[in-house]
């Protein structure tokens, strides 16, 4: 017992003298000097500094940065995978992904001007077949309805979100409804409290084959989702009339 209680006085000795406990010391020191000066970075004073220097610096300077180059090599890159992995219709995947990724020319639209360009995507795929031809001012179809509806999602009760959740609808009224339901459309939106925006959340569960099938009001509408756009004014429901494209073949028998 003797020797175990010398050798521990001899062990703290040895610690005390050597340098050990100095050594402890400074590694916790500088453990704590990092510590604190890592979450100055990452949570204070210094971390806002910092942030605002990037915002203020890098922010307009990639703004204004020329991305074609880039653009064109993605173009380039997709076009060579759409070979290599020889995809019928290939041109038209290309198209659409092309105009996915292609800016919108604003941020903010309004129901009506959403309708407006329903109505030419409507206009030209209308299926007219069935439909009464008009005698009285030359040899043309007539007139169908088209509507865009914002409808407000019904509250769940028991769930409460910070967003409300609503869908726009794009539909079209024409004798021969059920042969035109592949050019209506339903798009989720949703909107943060207190604006008065709906942000459109439109989703395709079509892969890259499936580009080639996507019409090209669904490419407009991934587009509006892609770059964020919102429907802005107060209007809840729009409707116009349109004239088929399509000419029929006149018949006086």
């Amino acid at each position: 017992m003797s020797n175990f209680d010398e050798d521990i006085k001899r062990i703290t000795d040895e610690v005390l003298s050597d340098g050990t406990v100095d050594q402890i010391i400074r590694e916790k020191v500088v453990e704590g000097f990092s510590g604190a000066i890592d979450n100055a970075f990452r949570w204070g004073e210094l971390n806002k500094a910092i942030e605002k220097k990037v915002k203020d610096t890098m922010v307009p300077y990639i703004a204004e940065y020329d991305m074609s180059d880039y653009t064109l090599k993605l173009e380039s890159v997709l076009s060579e995978i759409i070979r290599a992995s020889e995809i019928p219709e290939q041109s038209k995947i290309l198209e659409n992904f092309k105009c996915i990724m292609t800016d919108v020319p604003k941020k903010e639209w309004t129901l009506k001007e959403l309708l407006d360009v329903y109505k030419e995507f409507a206009a030209e795929k209308i299926d007219t077949d069935g439909m009464e031809i008009d005698y009285d001012d030359g040899v043309s179809y007539g007139y169908f309805e088209v509507s865009a509806e914002v409808s407000e999602e019904e509250d769940k009760g028991w769930y409460k979100s910070c967003f409300t959740y609503g869908y726009l609808d794009f539909k079209v009224d024409a004798d021969n409804d059920d042969e035109n339901e592949n050019i209506q459309f339903r798009v989720n939106i949703s909107k943060f409290q207190g604006r008065d925006s709906w942000e459109i959340n439109f989703r395709s569960s079509k892969d890259l084959d499936g580009l080639r099938y996507m019409s090209d009001f669904e490419v407009f509408l991934m587009r509006l989702s892609r770059y964020n756009c919102r429907i802005v004014g107060n209007a809840t429901i729009e409707s116009d009339e349109v004239l088929p494209k399509k000419e029929p073949e006149p018949s006086f028998s």
